[in-house]
C-alpha cells in the first residue's frame, strides 16, 4: 500500500469537501481531538456493521459477484457507482476503510508519516476473540493527547500496525476497500452533508 500516497489523497479530498474550512471560505481552527473523534466514530460505526451482518464478503461472497475490473481502475459511472452503493457502501469492510481514511487525513493534516514501527504479526491482543474486542483493543494506540509531538506519531503508527494485522487476520482486501471508498469520496457533496 503506498501510505505517503493515500495521505496525500485522503488530506486533498478532505479539504476539496470543505472539511477544513470556516465560515465564508475562511480557514477553520482544527481541533485535534475532532479528528481523533472521528476516526473513533468510525471504529464504532464497524462494529456496528458487523453486529448487523453487513459484511460484503458474506453477502456479496467478495469480488466475485461485481468482477475484478470494478476494483481495479474504479470509474464512478454508471453500474460501479451504483454497484458500490448497493453491495458495498456501509459493510464492514468500508467502515474499516474509513478508518484508514481518516487516519491517512489526520496524517495528511500534521506531515505525519506512517511506517510500521514493528515486525510482530501476532497481531492485537491475539487472546481476544471478538471483532468488537478486538477493535476495542487497537485503540490503545490511538493518542489520548493533544501534543504532537514523538510519541504521539509512535502511537498513530502502532495503531496504522495494528489495524493492518487486524485486516490481514479477516482477510479484508484493506487497499481495494480504501481505493473504492476514496474515489466514492470524490462524488460526495461539501462536507459530505455533515457539519463536520
Amino acid at each position: 500500500m503506498d501510505t505517503k500516497k493515500l495521505i496525500i489523497e485522503a488530506h486533498q479530498n478532505a479539504v476539496d469537501h470543505g472539511f477544513y474550512n470556516g465560515c465564508n471560505g475562511t480557514k477553520k481552527h482544527i481541533d485535534i481531538g475532532e479528528l481523533l473523534m472521528l476516526i473513533v466514530t468510525e471504529i464504532a460505526e464497524a462494529v456496528e456493521a458487523h453486529r448487523e451482518g453487513r459484511v460484503f464478503s458474506t453477502i456479496k461472497n467478495n469480488v466475485a459477484v461485481i468482477g475484478p475490473e470494478y476494483y481495479a481502475d474504479c470509474q464512478w459511472s454508471g453500474y460501479d457507482k451504483y454497484c458500490f452503493l448497493e453491495d458495498i457502501k456501509d459493510t464492514f469492510e468500508d467502515e474499516i476503510a474509513d478508518i484508514f481514511i481518516r487516519l491517512f487525513d489526520l496524517c495528511g493534516y500534521l506531515g505525519i508519516e506512517l511506517k510500521i514501527l514493528s515486525d510482530d504479526e501476532s497481531g492485537p491482543n491475539a487472546n481476544i476473540k471478538t471483532i468488537a474486542g478486538k477493535l476495542y483493543s487497537i485503540l490503545k494506540n490511538l493518542p489520548s493527547t493533544y501534543d504532537v509531538g514523538r510519541y504521539f506519531k509512535i502511537q498513530l503508527c502502532n495503531f496504522y500496525g495494528d489495524l493492518l494485522l487486524f485486516c490481514t487476520e479477516h482477510k479484508i482486501n484493506i487497499e481495494k476497500h480504501i481505493s473504492a471508498k476514496m474515489a466514492y469520496n470524490k462524488t460526495r457533496p461539501m462536507k459530505h452533508g455533515k457539519e463536520y
